[in-house]
């Protein structure tokens, strides 16, 4: 028996530049920078289904992230629970050098606390039979910085006024009472609104000298000189004590030097804010 013949359409495609010039395939592809594949995926897909737009396999389903279980609103809500009594036990509010840059009240975990070590407190606390010890630690902190971004581990360089040393320390070790904490807390949040305040000060004069520092470049190419004290501007200088050195000092120590008593050379460092 003979198998009836199908009939063969073939169809061809012819690719234009700006509907007049010519081009072959591979040119026409370098200009668009797409590869054959792609383009005949999209050749496909108009011919069987006309002009309308592709739609992803992956739409709508619930992602994996490399793990053995379903993310679902289940687990991001314990993750999520999980990290906020972690941060309400072992976190302390942020700085005051950062209230001026951040929207949303930041809770800085101990430096030596780790993305690891958080996991594994996590899936230590589970239970024998739970199906979240199942999830990863790539899954776990991907879930972190998604739900729980204000909750961060504090850089080992973190350095803070002595009033904030001060409080942080009361917070972690001296408060033994519900109310202490509380009081110590409030003590807290009232030293930041007021680093606020003068960090807003110190932004307000430093924006005002930068200002006024374009009048004096002004003034001073119309005039290719300017007097003392003839223009009306306003100027912002900062000044502190940088760091101490120690005189000889070297990063590779000789035996006869480490007999010496070096000596203390004090720094002291001034900054123009414009």
């Amino acid at each position: 028996r003979r198998l009836k013949k199908k009939t063969r359409t073939n169809k061809r495609t012819f690719y234009y530049w700006d509907r007049n010039t010519p081009l072959c395939q591979k040119t026409y592809l370098n200009m668009l920078g797409i590869g054959r594949t792609h383009f005949e995926n999209v050749r496909n897909h108009l011919v069987t289904n006309g002009i309308i737009p592709r739609v992803h396999g992956n739409i709508k389903r619930v992602p994996r992230w490399k793990t053995k279980i379903t993310i679902d609103i289940t687990v991001a809500t314990t993750v999520k629970n999980f990290l906020e009594n972690y941060a309400e036990i072992h976190g302390l509010p942020s700085p005051g050098r950062n209230v001026n840059r951040i929207t949303q009240s930041l809770t800085l975990l101990p430096a030596e606390t780790s993305y690891k070590s958080v996991y594994h407190d996590f899936i230590a606390g589970l239970e024998n039979d739970s199906t979240l010890k199942l999830l990863k630690y790539d899954a776990f902190r991907k879930l972190w910085h998604q739900l729980t971004p204000y909750i961060q581990i504090m850089s080992p360089r973190t350095d803070l006024c002595d009033t904030c040393q001060h409080f942080r320390n009361g917070l972690q070790y001296n408060a033994r009472k519900e109310e202490e904490a509380k009081n110590l807390l409030k003590k807290f949040k009232e030293h930041l609104v007021k680093a606020k305040l003068e960090r807003n000060y110190y932004n307000k004069n430093t924006k005002l000298a930068e200002q006024q520092r374009k009048l004096v470049d002004e003034q001073f190419i119309i005039r290719g000189k300017a007097d003392y004290c003839s223009v009306d501007a306003t100027a912002h200088y900062s000044y502190d004590w940088a760091q101490n050195v120690h005189v000889p000092h070297s990063d590779q120590q000789a035996s006869k030097i480490y007999y010496l008593s070096p000596r203390k050379v004090h720094l002291f460092g001034i900054q123009d804010e414009a």
